[in-house]
């Protein structure tokens, strides 16, 4: 893409069915958050669309990989520290992050189990990691991507074909793979199932972790 920050605001534009559910299934994270007087850390913050439900902005920090993303974001959040970084390199300290929120990012990361051990390196010994996945390979989304993949096409000016394949390569974790790794370095303090709160993976198309450091045995 010669311009990703266009591409995203083409495909969330306000008002669009895009924008809505992800108001919707961000809200429903929100309410597995806990109140913190530390740094949060909104982890893949792209346009800043996160920023308005994380509270204190003074303690808050935007990291994306992506520069003309971020080149936007500050335009919008001038006060709002902002980082250029990788998962496989987080510029942050040991344990210096109370909260980190990360939203609708693990499922398009290659080298999960490396990102999962950076996030649990930068997160305080007693912090909460706050986690929204689509649920990737469940029935819900294979059924959603039929319909999202006719806008996709459109706004990438490609087939409804090649905007599936597209993002099946983009989202190239299965939930099952990305809860497979999360047990690997935290424990699950609650989750929630989104729209649909039961039924399993196969009927809801998103799921939220508050998750927190194990503990040596």
């Amino acid at each position: 893409m010669q311009n990703i920050a266009k591409h995203h605001e083409a495909y969330y534009a306000p008002g669009s069915l895009s924008a809505k559910l992800e108001v919707m299934f961000k809200k429903d994270l929100f309410k597995l958050i806990r109140p913190t007087n530390g740094i949060t850390l909104d982890l893949g913050c792209g346009l800043g669309e996160g920023f308005a439900f994380m509270g204190d902005h003074s303690k808050l920090i935007g990291l994306d990989f992506g520069f003309d993303i971020l080149k936007e974001t500050r335009r919008r959040f001038p006060n709002i520290p902002l980082l250029a970084g990788n998962l496989s390199q987080l510029p942050l300290r040991n344990n210096s992050i109370q909260r980190i929120i990360c939203i609708a990012v693990l499922e398009h990361v290659f080298y999960l189990e490396t990102a999962m051990a950076e996030i649990q390196r930068c997160l305080a010994e007693d912090g909460d990691l706050y986690v929204l996945v689509p649920t990737e390979g469940s029935l819900a989304v294979t059924a959603a991507r039929w319909v999202t993949s006719q806008k996709t096409a459109k706004v990438m000016q490609i087939t409804p074909k090649q905007a599936r394949e597209a993002q099946s390569m983009d989202h190239c974790n299965t939930i099952n793979l990305i809860e497979g790794v999360m047990r690997k370095y935290f424990s699950t303090v609650a989750f929630r199932l989104w729209p649909f709160k039961g039924g399993g993976i196969h009927v809801n198309l998103v799921k939220s972790y508050h998750l927190r450091q194990l503990k040596e045995s």
